[in-house]
């Protein structure tokens, strides 16, 4: 959750990971990774993509 200076406007952001590998997790548990991470996949659309393609089963 955060609060702009700028505007005032309140943000809410949950990221919910349902098939992650151990080494992935264990990676990102650093709060910078996370994080920037997290940041990253507002900002950056083909890291968004990859993501999705990542976690989507094929058959779908």
């Amino acid at each position: 959750m955060a609060l702009s200076t700028y505007d005032g406007h309140t943000s809410v952001q949950a990221v919910f990971f349902d098939r992650l590998p151990v080494g992935f997790w264990v990676h990102m548990s650093a709060n910078y990774m996370q994080e920037d991470y997290q940041q990253r996949l507002i900002w950056d659309p083909a890291l968004y993509e990859t993501t999705l393609n990542a976690i989507t089963p094929d058959n779908e």
